[in-house]
């Protein structure tokens, strides 16, 4: 199979597994596989822009996932490990199987499917599947289910990606253990989750060791750099990227709006109209399942 004109170069900026910092983001910002990532997200988006899909998707979250709170880090960490597993793995006769878990609508099926990858999606909302059809994505397939009770066979896939889905969950070390049996031996499972740097909010730093903790249990590895991110956030938060950075830096990145009826009930009090605010950092973990797990 030829290369990808969409992987990342043999010395491309590392995504390592953690919370992400300021200084590497900024680094990433400027790396040829990110800006490649971004234009095609932005075509994606201009296509799809007038679609209903679209539109419904927009409504929802927002229109430009790519650019809405750490997704800008998270999808390029996703790609980045897939393509440097891909690269180490014994020769594939077929594309590799890959499950984005929990997909929404978004450009990356579609941007895995053009860099070589046989795309299978799943999301608890049906609509999505409707979408990608609509946009003309016809080889990514799409299946509705709760990804903590996966519908495919134990090794079924070579890689599975979850992007921002476990804290959403009520269990989501149930999810990893579903993406863990779905995946087969040597696959490999990148997992990303945002969570509140002083509790306040989703998952605590705690709650957000535990997950980490139990994921790599499962895998029989370790994430000792994680980990470590995770207990000094609350101490060193200038240095990681958080909302509150990107509050000052981007802040058209922060994904929270007003509706137009909480704009005219928050006049109608007067009060001058304010997006909530929630003070989060993202968490991205990249597991390989031992060759010999069944």
């Amino acid at each position: 199979m030829p290369p990808s004109p969409f992987a990342p170069a043999a010395d491309a900026m590392p995504y390592p597994s953690g919370v992400p910092r300021v200084a590497g983001h900024r680094r990433a910002m400027e790396d040829e596989y990110f800006k490649r990532m971004e234009g095609f997200s932005n075509r994606f988006v201009r296509a799809t822009h007038g679609l209903a899909s679209g539109r419904a998707y927009a409504r929802q979250w927002v229109t430009d996932p790519f650019h809405a709170a750490f997704r800008f880090w998270e999808y390029p960490f996703c790609a980045f490990h897939l393509e440097r597993w891909r690269r180490a793995a014994p020769r594939l006769g077929c594309a590799p199987r890959v499950l984005d878990a929990g997909c929404g609508f978004t450009f990356f099926p579609p941007f895995l499917m053009a860099s070589g990858w046989d795309v299978s999606c799943c999301d608890i909302d049906a609509q999505w599947g409707r979408a990608y059809a609509e946009a003309g994505c016809a080889g990514v397939r799409f299946g509705a289910m709760d990804i903590q009770a996966l519908s495919w066979e134990a090794d079924a896939f070579d890689a599975v990606v979850c992007v921002s889905v476990a804290e959403h969950l009520p269990r989501p070390d149930r999810a990893v253990a579903e993406i863990f049996r779905v995946l087969r031996p040597g696959g490999i499972m990148c997992l990303t989750f945002d969570f509140g740097v002083d509790g306040l909010c989703g998952l605590s730093p705690a709650a957000a060791v535990a997950l980490v903790d139990d994921a790599a249990a499962l895998f029989g590895a370790a994430l000792p750099d994680a980990v470590e991110d995770l207990r000094r956030i609350h101490v060193a938060r200038e240095d990681f990227l958080t909302t509150d950075w990107l509050r000052l830096h981007c802040p058209k990145a922060l994904p929270w709006r007003l509706s137009p009826r909480q704009w005219i009930g928050a006049l109608l009090r007067g009060r001058w109209p304010r997006a909530p605010f929630h003070s989060l950092s993202v968490c991205c973990v990249s597991l390989e399942k031992p060759p010999c797990a069944s």
